[in-house]
């Protein structure tokens, strides 16, 4: 057994080792022993260590382990999120991402295509906007469909971690593979801005040499020229500004009022007095505000789903072979797959009739039969 993915089991389910020593009917030091790899365990211990977790002798008995750092979870604060939450939201994101891999390897999925680092933060804003198909005055669309047909893989946690919204990683091999995981449950427009920010820490933060805190900052503002560039709010805020107005930029331009108060300020668009003066009518119209944001379509990753139904049988997923080749529960792959868009889900009408499809998906193979 390899005592790496009893400890990855471990931190999915949530458990310390004592309370899945307790589980097993073991002591701790045995679950230390074992994870450590000092340790092979019984045939009766393994079999009650597959019972106990749900996930099959197979799966812990691979000795290849995907490569999936931390990420942007290393920035958020002690006081923010405990180790044990983060490791468990990094598992989510790993055994996703794994199952993704699986399924990759057999289908036609597309290479990363952005540029990365090398360059200011507000030009590198600019230059993955530009490579988005976007001119500064054009509003971004739907910013997970347009990442996703560039390579980059987004999954939705099944389980929702209040004290994380996301994080973003370069994993695989090599590091070479964009992932950014949705693991809160946040209004449309915060959505948005939560990928873009996560998107700013894969292009400018690659290595983490540096003060962890600018890190922060320098995505907020990576994500502000992505979402509401400084040409265009140059024209569109003028003093005087009302709430009114940032109502209807917020509906073109889908991102939150509040987003859009800060950015206008901090380009000094509008004065101190006027940016008071907005928060504080913010809070007073704060049931309707968040009324407006739940009204609004929440954009949700689909290629996960997308090559689970190519590869296995369409919307009727065949989940005992999708669990034999991958090694995974069926319970965990539909927990998996169901957290993400489906077909129906995620085609919506264009204002000129068009149907946004599926990126990719026709290219895709329908061979299920290879292993």
């Amino acid at each position: 057994m390899n005592g790496l993915r009893l400890k990855q089991v471990r931190e999915f389910l949530g458990l310390t080792q004592s309370e899945l020593a307790l589980k097993l009917g073991a002591s701790q030091s045995t679950v230390a022993y074992l994870e450590g790899g000092y340790l092979q365990p019984s045939e009766e211990l393994l079999r009650t260590i597959c019972e106990c977790t749900g996930f099959p002798q197979e799966f812990f008995e691979q000795m290849e382990v995907t490569e999936f750092p931390l990420g942007s979870l290393l920035y958020r604060s002690r006081n923010a999120i405990d180790a044990s939450e983060r490791a468990r939201v990094n598992r989510y994101g790993q055994f996703m991402f794994e199952v993704a891999e699986k399924l990759a390897s057999k289908l036609k999925y597309p290479q990363f295509k952005l540029p990365k680092g090398g360059m200011d933060v507000v030009t590198a804003a600019r230059i993955i906007r530009s490579n988005l198909g976007y001119t500064p005055d054009s509003p971004i669309d739907d910013l997970i469909y347009d990442l996703e047909k560039n390579g980059v893989f987004i999954f939705k946690s099944p389980v929702l971690f209040p004290k994380t919204e996301a994080f973003a990683v370069w994993a695989g091999h090599e590091n070479k593979k964009p992932v950014i995981v949705l693991t809160g449950d946040t209004p449309a427009d915060r959505t948005r801005w939560t990928i873009a920010h996560e998107l700013g820490h894969l292009d400018l933060h690659s290595t983490l040499f540096g003060d962890i805190q600018a890190f922060e900052r320098e995505a907020d503002i990576f994500a502000s020229e992505l979402l509401l560039p400084e040409e265009t709010m140059s024209r569109l805020v003028v003093e005087p500004f009302n709430l009114m107005r940032a109502a209807r930029i917020r509906s073109e331009w889908k991102v939150s009022i509040q987003a859009l108060v800060r950015r206008a300020h901090d380009l000094q668009l509008i004065s101190d007095s006027t940016y008071k003066s907005l928060f504080v009518q913010i809070s007073q119209q704060k049931k309707k505000l968040q009324e407006l944001s739940e009204a609004d379509v929440p954009e949700r990753p689909r290629y996960l789903r997308g090559m689970a139904e190519k590869r296995y049988g369409g919307k009727r997923i065949n989940y005992q072979q999708f669990s034999k080749d991958t090694k995974f529960p069926i319970a965990v792959l539909k927990q998996f797959i169901e957290a993400q868009a489906s077909q129906e889900e995620y085609t919506r009408k264009k204002p000129q009739g068009k149907i946004l499809d599926f990126p990719g998906e026709k290219n895709y193979s329908t061979d299920v039969r290879e292993n």
